[in-house]
């Protein structure tokens, strides 16, 4: 047995349905759907929506409880399912609009009082709700909720077509061979491929680029289908094969007209997403690079002000090192020095014969201007070495 559910007039609460009952105005409540279900038991239902939304609470309360019923819910959008009908129409196992029916979204919005506090309050309020609502068309057609909240501060409009392009219908009612329906294998071409894709076509049709092809937007509101195609400015000598015209209305045509270039574009489009992965991972390689040279710079400059310039320079740029095997490099040419000055010493001291000559007993031996530079080299070294163990340790 079907049971069957017509969700019709303005969604309301169940305590506020008098008021509409006694106007004699069509309102549904979560009473009349509850009431609904408990007869059905578990019996497949039929749900028909026309109804321009309400409440968005009462909309919540029917749709939570079309999702928890125990039997197959199917909707079908007879007339218009807008602000909250169309969360509820998100319910069905599966959903059909006719093809004369709308479908809308927009935001929550409400009534309040107050003074600025208030205001910026229930701004919050309402934000908060948007996400909410969103929730359900997320679960339903897969778009992220950037995508969904963007369409819901348009307030977006759909035909048929439309709503079972976004997803928020599964298919159009009677359209049995799938006239209407934008794409029935349920994969999408972006907009932007399809428009390059057509205007490809356009090129292989004509040496002169006056091709014709379909034109194609899912944009809510605009209704065009069809593109005019240009004119030539000479006339085009015709072939004994008479040139066939196709004219591509959905995905699935262009498909099975161009299956190569359609392809080879969807290829194409993969290999651009990978190479953009690339070129952001090889940005970041360079940005953490950059920074990592830029540190070595600077902490070489901390430690340059008592080196050799000429190793500090080639430390930098012809030999690149960090600061540590600078200081290490600063000891070891230090060292080489001292050794070499004091090879030099002992050279010279023989050759005059100075070696032989001692001091008057008691006397303090004054230092040379070559001592003093010497024991000047060594301090540096040992400052150096302290400052790269120090830096080392950290």
């Amino acid at each position: 047995m079907l049971a069957k559910l017509k969700i019709k007039g303005v969604i309301v609460s169940s305590d506020l349905k008098w008021i509409y009952d006694w106007f004699e105005i069509e309102a549904t409540s979560p009473a009349d759907v509850e009431a609904v279900l408990d007869q059905a038991n578990g019996e497949d239902l039929e749900v028909e929506i026309n109804s321009g939304g309400g409440d968005v609470c009462a909309g919540s309360e029917i749709y939570t409880a079309l999702k928890a019923y125990a039997g197959n819910v199917v909707v079908k959008i007879v007339g218009i399912a807008a602000s909250a009908a169309s969360v509820i129409a998100m319910a069905g196992k599966k959903v059909m609009i006719s093809p004369t029916a709308q479908f809308m979204i927009h935001n929550v919005s409400s009534i309040v009082a107050g003074d600025y506090r208030d205001m910026e309050h229930e701004a919050g309020v309402l934000k908060n709700y948007n996400i909410s609502i969103a929730n359900s068309y997320i679960l339903k057609t897969g778009l992220d909720q950037e995508k969904l909240l963007d369409l819901m501060n348009q307030e977006s409009w759909f035909n048929a077509q439309q709503t079972v392009e976004y997803g928020f219908a599964d298919e159009i009612m009677f359209d049995t061979d799938n006239q209407l329906v934008a794409s029935s294998s349920g994969y999408m071409l972006p907009p932007e491929v399809i428009n390059k894709m057509r205007n490809l076509l356009a090129q292989q049709k004509s040496p002169d680029n006056a091709g014709q092809s379909a034109g194609f937007n899912f944009a809510p509101g605009n209704q065009s289908t069809k593109q005019e195609p240009a004119q030539p400015n000479e006339p085009v000598n015709q072939t004994k094969e008479e040139e066939v015209s196709v004219e591509i209305k959905t995905t699935d045509e262009l498909r099975n007209a161009y299956p190569e270039l359609v392809a080879q574009v969807e290829a194409a489009a993969k290999d651009a997403g990978k190479q953009e992965g690339k070129q952001e991972g090889k940005q970041e390689g360079v940005t953490e690079g950059t920074n990592t040279e830029r540190q070595r710079i600077q902490a070489i400059d901390e430690i340059s002000a008592t080196l050799d310039p000429v190793l500090v320079n080639k430390a930098k740029y012809v030999e690149p090192m960090n600061a540590q095997q600078l200081a290490f490099a600063a000891i070891k040419a230090d060292a080489a020095k001292g050794r070499q000055y004091l090879s030099d010493t002992e050279q010279d001291r023989g050759t005059s014969g100075t070696g032989k000559i001692t001091g008057q007993p008691g006397a303090a031996a004054q230092p040379t201007d070559d001592e003093k530079k010497k024991a000047e080299a060594e301090a540096a070294s040992t400052d150096i070495a302290e400052f790269a163990n120090k830096r080392r340790a950290k």
